[in-house]
């Protein structure tokens, strides 16, 4: 049995565990919140003070997170053991001098997760390739958005930014020839997909593609994914066809969706476009 819950700050925790729950969605809107009482199946809950509780879960599998508040000292308190899905939101661009929450929830729990969603472009390009040092058997990445959420603290931040950019890509890429001292990230990888703010080129992304596919046709390197899906949307034209050089790796399974779709142009307009030429002279 699978089942989901979504607390908010404020609300009773009472009654989180019944069953055998696997899965857990958060939405905290406060900085502050009653610890719930969690039920022999979900896990226990271990106070050390008020401050500081300790949060251990260890049948959770699935944990999805929307930050509102900073959660930094929430993501210190949690131990999940079992955790394979983690999705994350945040609705704050980083700040300059404090360590980014994903970073300390990572820390925590990033070693066993296999499937990471997240709406990076609220990352630093350095805290996103943090990330994936923290996430060493990640097989499927998400980049996806979450439009809704709003910085809301008046603090100074650095400006979002698109984080996917070549700099991140290259530190996913494998060496040629395959190499069992790469420092590559996630070696595990299967599947990328990124829906918002890609700004990698398409010789990037063809690199990329290509070093994960021959290091996993040339070597049966331990620990190393053979990719099987990529799937980016560009909001750019296209800037060359990379897929006559992917063609063989395609035919053996190997799923490739690109969307090229240029940016909407900003400047000012008038009420008045759109409207047949008669109305419009009519209204002068």
């Amino acid at each position: 049995m699978v089942s989901s819950h979504t607390f908010c700050a404020g609300r009773s925790w009472r009654g989180v565990g019944d069953g055998a729950s696997r899965t857990l969605s958060v939405t905290i809107s406060q900085p502050a919140f009653p610890l719930p009482t969690a039920g022999p199946d979900f896990g226990s809950w271990s106070m050390e003070s008020s401050r500081n509780p300790t949060i251990r879960l260890p049948h959770l599998e699935i944990l999805t997170i929307h930050e509102h508040v900073s959660l930094s000292w929430f993501f210190g308190c949690l131990e999940l053991p079992q955790l394979q899905n983690l999705t994350f939101y945040t609705c704050f661009n980083p700040l300059p001098t404090d360590k980014a929450s994903i970073l300390i929830l990572l820390d925590q729990i990033g070693a066993q997760s296999t499937k990471f969603t997240t709406n990076a472009q609220k990352f630093t390009t350095g805290d996103f390739v943090s990330c994936l040092e923290l996430l060493p058997r990640l097989i499927h990445l998400v980049i996806s958005s979450a439009s809704q959420y709003t910085q809301t603290w008046d603090m100074p931040r650095y400006d979002a930014v698109a984080t996917l950019n070549d700099i991140a890509l290259a530190r996913m890429t494998h060496s040629l020839p395959p190499n069992e001292d790469s420092d590559s990230l996630v070696p595990m990888l299967q599947c990328l997909e990124a829906h918002v703010d890609v700004e990698f080129s398409d010789t990037a992304l063809r690199a990329f593609v290509l070093s994960r596919q021959s290091q996993s046709k040339l070597t049966s390197l331990p620990g190393r994914g053979k990719l099987r899906r990529v799937s980016i949307d560009f909001s750019r034209a296209q800037e060359i066809n990379i897929l006559p050089k992917l063609a063989e790796f395609i035919e053996n399974g190997l799923e490739v969706s690109l969307s090229y779709t240029k940016k909407a142009g900003t400047g000012p307009f008038s009420p008045l476009e759109g409207l047949p030429v008669e109305r419009v002279s009519r209204c002068l």
